[in-house]
């Protein structure tokens, strides 16, 4: 009875239960709706009303998914849009099974949303289908962050395997162990970037997923210490970084803990210093802060002198998938993930977590855990316990790592000294060593006079490229300080550049059609997914290079006169002697309209190069004669055509110097 009187008190009729359902229904989170037979929506929750720019829930009755879709869409796209949602609708209504889809609908401000909806078939008292229930939750921030999360492992799992695979490669088809035995430090090294990358997504997994226990056991606080400074030590030594390590003296040995969770939050922490630390300090001071009853807290203090972190930013830098620096934008590799297991463990252990950053000046994490104090400050099987060390330092100014990388300089000079006479000259700007080294190795072996010049940021190359003319440039995207893309923009910016008319290719280990598209409108010639490859090197000469040592296969020439390569060399003096008063004829006739003179310039001059085997000239005179036909049939200008002709010209004065150095060679 007082059960009853309770209710009465609060509902005194149906109509106020009405009431009051209707309301929890009006203010459920996420987009709730239900819809008819026909597909007709017969009701909904106030944020899905908001959602279709509906002043009141109840006006939502009766519309269909074509007249709550974006009207600001064109009419076929609305269609397509309405048609696809009514097409599932119906499908459940039919089949009378549930259903989990993501829909991608374009709101009222343009943008795509993604929902991840769920739909169930409604039914009558007589288990009659009669419509369906939908629950939609907007999940686009989540699909951005775990799409950019792939994107930076598709880039960092790719460059190191682009690597190994490119250098064992070219190690297989000379036959040289020695070769083998001087790569393999890179080899380990890009070993060691998969592994780590692997582990980190593997312990996520293990973390998120899995019931890992609260540990509370004995453990040596030192002994764990130092054997993160050291795990850590190679990683400082790379990045011409010190790491030290400072435990004050009040500060037990010997605690009770979870020594799992905390040696996992300190190598995190250390590891994301070092990593954003270039010839700093990264510095682990440990201190006791209180102390009562055995009950203990001990901070530990994360301090880096690195490249900081925007005060806005600070909350995402704990979110799984997020990194500031994506991959292909950066020289920061990562998964994303060490913050986000930090702050899990920092939770689980009830400990605090703070961070203190000022952007150019460094970083501060501090970590406050309880622990217990043990009855006796031994560990067990110990007769007696000696105590590590309580600081440590790996100095970079001192000490010489083992590890080869690479000196990022800014004052890079082009120097010609080592150069063959008839070079090609490349720049390669790449900043993963790995990838450097095996491109640079496939270049020379696909031709002898590659001369390649490095860069390993666009700093370097920008400097390279103002300083001498290339023949060709290949280019990854993502680089340290700027992308790939702002190279080819500012020299592209500037008709006057050394290199504005040098092709350029971009390399890289991203292969989405958006970064394809960018390339191409700023600029870049073609677009080669990593690893390497010699036969990929071949093509990217082929179609890129028009240079000397690419230009002419003297070799065949040789062969088409019975051998004799004074006959093969004569034709081309031939060529690009007579050639030095048909370029005055040639401008004559273009700069006055004379489609008849130039064409009877064309006819005698293909004619002359049919004994020619420079496969870029046959194409450029095929074109262009092409060209010169069209332009006469529609009366259009042949001065129009200069461009083209100066290319022409440029390739048969290439000739000529390729026949000097060869002569002289």
């Amino acid at each position: 009875m007082e059960h009853h009187k309770r209710r009465d008190l609060s509902f005194s009729d149906h109509g106020d239960i009405r009431d009051y359902l209707e309301n929890i229904i009006s203010l459920l989170p996420g987009h709730i709706f239900w819809k008819d037979l026909n597909c007709r929506l017969m009701g909904c929750n106030n944020l899905q009303a908001k959602a279709a720019g509906l002043e009141s829930r109840d006006d939502i009755v009766g519309l269909s998914a074509y007249d709550i879709v974006n009207k600001n869409q064109p009419e076929h796209m609305r269609k397509q849009q309405a048609d696809a949602i009514d097409k599932v609708d119906k499908e459940i209504m039919r089949t009378g099974q549930a259903k989990t889809i993501e829909e991608p609908l374009i709101d009222n401000d343009g943008h795509q949303r993604i929902f991840l909806s769920q739909k169930i078939p409604l039914k009558n008292k007589k288990n009659e289908i009669i419509g369906l229930l939908g629950v939609a939750v907007d999940i686009t921030e989540q699909k951005n962050i775990e799409k950019e999360f792939i994107e930076n492992m598709q880039h960092d799992i790719r460059t190191p395997i682009s690597g190994i695979f490119s250098l064992l490669d070219a190690a297989y088809k000379s036959g040289n162990l020695e070769d083998l035995k001087k790569y393999l430090p890179h080899l380990v090294n890009a070993s060691r970037e998969l592994l780590d990358i692997h582990n980190a997504v593997i312990d996520f997994e293990d973390h998120e997923y899995g019931e890992k226990p609260i540990y509370n056991r004995k453990f040596s606080l030192l002994e764990l210490l130092h054997s993160i400074i050291h795990v850590n030590s190679a990683a400082a030594l790379a990045h011409d970084s010190s790491l030290a390590l400072k435990v004050d003296d009040d500060v037990p040995d010997v605690i009770k803990g979870d020594d799992y969770r905390l040696k996992k939050i300190l190598l995190n922490l250390i590891g994301n210093a070092i990593k954003f630390t270039e010839k700093g300090k990264v510095i682990l001071h440990v201190m006791l802060i209180h102390l009562k009853h055995k009950k203990m807290t001990i901070r530990f203090s994360i301090q880096d002198t690195g490249i900081g972190i925007p005060e806005e930013k600070i909350p995402a830098i704990f979110e799984k998938f997020t990194k500031l620096n994506p991959s292909n934008r950066g020289k920061f590799k990562g998964s994303g993930l060490g913050l986000h297991i930090v702050k899990k463990f920092v939770s689980e252990m009830d400990a605090e977590l703070d961070v203190k950053s000022i952007i150019n000046e460094g970083t501060i994490f501090t970590v406050d855990v309880a622990f217990e104090l043990p009855l006796v400050q031994q560990l067990a099987g110990e007769d007696i316990h000696k105590e590590a060390e309580r600081a440590l330092l790996i100095d970079a100014t001192k000490m010489e790592t083992e590890t080869s990388h690479i000196v990022v300089s800014k004052e890079k000079t082009f120097n010609a000294s080592t150069a063959p006479t008839n070079a090609v000259y490349i720049c390669l700007i790449e900043d993963h060593e790995m990838a450097m080294m095996a491109a640079e190795r496939i270049l020379k072996n696909t031709n002898a006079a590659f001369h390649i010049e490095k860069a390993v940021n666009a700093a370097e190359a920008l400097a390279l490229l103002s300083q001498q003319k290339f023949d060709l440039v290949v280019c990854d995207l993502g680089l340290p300080d700027r992308p790939g893309f702002d190279i080819v923009e500012e020299i592209k910016r500037d008709k006057n550049h050394l290199n504005y008319q040098t092709p350029f290719v971009a390399l890289t280990a991203h292969s989405d059609d958006a970064r394809r598209e960018q390339a191409k409108q700023v600029g870049f010639l073609g677009f080669y997914n990593k690893p390497l490859t010699e036969d990929m090197a071949k093509k990217i000469a082929a179609d890129h290079l028009t240079h000397e040592a690419t230009l002419i296969d003297i070799a065949s020439m040789t062969d088409m006169f019975g051998g004799n390569e004074k006959t093969a060399l004569d034709m081309i003096k031939i060529l690009t002697s007579s050639f030095r008063e048909d370029k005055i004829l040639f401008k004559d006739a273009f700069n006055h309209n004379d489609y008849t003179r130039a064409r009877e310039l064309f006819h005698k001059f293909r004619g002359g190069i049919s004994y020619i085997m420079a496969p870029e000239l046959s194409k450029v005179a095929m074109l262009l004669h092409d060209d010169v036909k069209a332009f006469g049939q529609a009366d259009k200008p042949l001065s129009d055509l200069i461009p083209q002709l100066e290319a022409l010209f440029n390739i048969i004065d290439n000739l000529g110097h390729w026949l000097n150095t060869y002569k002289a060679s």
